[in-house]
Parts: C-alpha cells; sequence; structure tokens
C-alpha cells in the first residue's frame, strides 16, 4: 500500500452502523467527495472507539438546509459524546466537487461528515 492510499484510508471514517470496517470499496469516487482519482479495491478505515476529544470536519454540500443540518449534528456530537473541535467547509455549489479537499486533510480532522439538504 503506497503513502497516498494510507492517507484516504486514514481521513476516512465512518458513522453508519450498516458500514462496517472491512467492507470492501470498489468505487473510491463513491466515498471521495472531490471525485476520487484513485482506483483499485479500497477498505474503509477502523470505526473510532470514541468521538471524545476528536476533530470533526463538516462538508457542506451547499444544498438548502445542508448547513443547517451539519451544524445542528455538530452540536450534537459535541454535548453527548465529546468532539472537541468542529470545522465546516462549504462547496461552491452542490454539483461541483470539493476544491479543498487539501486544505480539510491539512487540518488532520479525525473524522469528516457531509449531508445533503433538500
Amino acid at each position: 500500500m503506497n503513502a497516498e492510499n494510507k492517507m484516504t484510508m486514514h481521513m476516512l471514517r465512518v458513522l453508519h452502523p450498516a458500514v462496517e470496517s472491512h467492507t470492501p470499496v470498489k468505487n473510491p469516487h463513491d466515498l471521495i467527495p472531490e471525485g476520487g482519482k484513485a482506483q483499485g479495491l479500497r477498505h474503509l478505515a477502523p470505526r473510532l472507539a470514541s468521538l471524545k476529544g476528536k476533530r470533526l470536519a463538516l462538508l457542506d454540500n451547499n444544498k438548502v438546509n445542508a448547513r443547517e443540518l451539519l451544524t445542528a449534528f455538530g452540536k450534537q456530537l459535541q454535548l453527548q459524546h465529546g468532539v472537541a473541535e468542529i470545522k465546516m467547509w462549504r462547496k461552491p455549489t452542490s454539483a461541483a466537487p470539493a476544491p479543498f479537499i487539501s486544505e480539510i486533510t491539512a487540518w488532520k480532522p479525525d473524522l469528516m461528515l457531509t449531508a445533503s439538504g433538500d
């Protein structure tokens, strides 16, 4: 596994009870908001044991109510699970890829959530 693959796997955390860390991913484009350029079979990063003290990146897709939904969800994660820091990014339009993925990864979040408004 090369360094690029390790970084992508490290940065991707899935918080969904139906998706476990051993789930193979055949199309990285489905998981990477910038429109994944990597090819091949990937595995999701292991689930975090706790959210206490973690950094949470939020990606707003620029649809109606997406920001409000993510903001409310982030506050609940802080209150109920001890998330330490939250930072939000907003795509220029819902149809465009996120141009700032490198900025998000440079911030070094422990997990990232995105939501679709409407």
